[in-house]
């Protein structure tokens, strides 16, 4: 049931605590498809985006809003809202939580693999 999912999701994003890179790679493609869905909720096309240089505003939201457990920048977030979306953000508020919590789950499984590497014995 829900028990086995949970342990095969665990081994499979962290190699049970063990691996450094498994949840980084999986933080970094959920960073990436969330830019994927900020950009289907801004006011642009890619073109438009490309030709006026608000990529860089794009990964900048999605990165902020991956880091949750610091925090960062709410001005800069605001700032790159501003350019996405004209001002405030209509990002429907279940997309930004779940991109929190699924990168507070990997971050998590970052910090267990470091403490696991260099536990001492």
């Amino acid at each position: 049931g829900a028990e086995s999912a949970f342990i095969t999701a665990y081994e499979w994003f962290s190699g049970c605590g063990q691996s450094l890179m498994r949840p980084v790679t999986a933080w970094v493609m959920t960073l990436a498809l969330f830019m994927v869905v900020y950009f289907y909720n801004s006011d642009w096309t890619l073109l438009d985006m490309w030709e006026a240089g608000s990529l860089g505003a794009l990964l900048q939201f999605s990165f902020l809003n991956s880091l949750p457990i610091l925090g960062l920048g709410k001005s800069i977030a605001s700032s790159a809202a501003a350019t996405l979306f004209g001002g405030e953000s209509h990002v429907p508020f279940f997309w930004t939580v779940a991109h929190n919590l699924l990168s507070s789950i990997f971050t998590f499984l970052f910090f267990l693999a470091v403490r696991n590497r260099f536990k001492i014995r």
